[in-house]
């Protein structure tokens, strides 16, 4: 028994001694290495880096409504990349806690770093310098992955989205869209005015589709999901702007409490969600399909039933978000051509909607 005590005291030991030469090298050494090579940035904190600084910038530069719509939002919505450079000059260095994010810009060095191939530029956010807490939201999917676990992945998944499949996807995609449009017209042939939240409407859409081509489902199967990751959503890029103490998410915080929660219960949903539409995918070529398939082989291809769950949490996020978007903001742009608001955006909706259906919008 004191043997046992013994070993474990030492081993505590050397994690911890491991932990502080870990920080020394993050708080002391890599710094004087930025230095030396004439990176500069924002002067920092050792424990929170230029989280606070961060934060004041954002704050600033949303207090204020934009006086105009323009295409330099930059300033807006990423701050720190207007303000610091300014400063600083380019390429500049800033620090979220004890890690450094380096701010490149120009083609050539971007496309050094999108190259390389030798693994020295690790993903943002994969490995050890990301946040757990944040890292919940889209799980061990491909978007996090890297090295030869992201290869296996994307050679599984990237057949569903061959070209010719994808064109496959246009009727379905076109049915949806026009079952949203119908709906707004029915609003249209009852009041004479009305608003429609168009961003909650391409959500909604999005999630929809995605559901149907991707996983053989409606959004209606997978409303909870997404309606989970939407709270998820939020305190996830609370995570981002915050330093995260090693350790800190095993500590039972209200919000750590609804974190675990929140990714328990997504996980389960989609569980059930492959259990009801599994063996009506297993003869499909759709992401679900192909990794059922690949669940059930014994070579390198194999997946797990985690390794999927954690992919669908990655589609339906990302996909969802990223598309939702895309639409939102194109359908705002058409709208704000000067002198053309209307023809703009009829000519978007004839792009979708049949040619039977007639619509007006004010």
């Amino acid at each position: 028994m004191g043997a046992l005590a013994a070993l474990l005291l030492l081993s505590g030991l050397l994690a911890a001694l491991a932990y502080v030469l870990h920080l020394v090298h993050s708080l002391l050494w890599v710094p004087h290495r930025l230095r030396r090579q004439g990176l500069r940035g924002p002067p920092r904190s050792l424990i929170s880096g230029n989280g606070p600084d961060y934060m004041a910038l954002l704050a600033a530069a949303r207090s204020t409504p934009l006086a105009s719509f323009h295409n330099a939002i930059v300033g807006r919505v990423a701050p720190q990349y207007r303000e610091w450079p300014a400063r600083y000059g380019r390429p500049f260095v800033f620090w979220i806690g004890p890690t450094p994010r380096l701010v490149v810009s120009g083609p050539e060095v971007a496309k050094t770093v999108l190259n390389d191939s030798t693994g020295t530029f690790d993903k943002a956010g994969s490995g050890g310098g990301g946040n757990p807490q944040a890292k919940q939201l889209i799980g061990e999917g491909l978007v996090g992955l890297s090295g030869e676990t992201w290869a296996h992945h994307r050679r599984v998944i990237a057949p569903a989205f061959n070209m010719e499949r994808v064109k496959g996807w246009i009727p379905e995609i076109k049915s949806i869209t026009s079952s949203m449009l119908d709906k707004w017209e029915v609003q249209g042939e009852t009041r004479a005015e009305f608003e429609i939240d168009v961003s909650k409407e391409f959500r909604t859409l999005i999630a929809d589709i995605i559901s149907c081509v991707a996983f053989g489902s409606s959004y209606e199967e997978g409303k909870r999901v997404f309606q989970l990751q939407e709270e998820q959503i939020n305190l996830a890029i609370l995570a981002m702007r915050t330093f995260y103490f090693p350790g800190f998410r095993f500590v039972p915080t209200k919000k750590n409490r609804r974190r675990h929660s929140l990714n328990q219960e997504i996980r389960s949903s989609l569980r059930k969600l492959i259990e009801i539409n599994g063996r009506k995918c297993e003869d499909s070529k759709n992401l679900l399909g192909l990794m059922l398939s690949a669940s059930k082989t014994d070579n390198e291809f194999k997946m797990g039933i985690e390794e999927i769950i954690d992919e669908c949490k990655t589609f339906y996020f990302a996909g969802k978000e990223t598309t939702a978007n895309l639409l939102h903001g194109q359908h705002f742009c058409c709208n704000c051509i000067k002198n053309g608001k209307t023809k703009p955006a009829m000519k978007c909706i004839k792009c979708v909607a049949s040619t039977s259906t007639q619509m007006q919008i004010t």
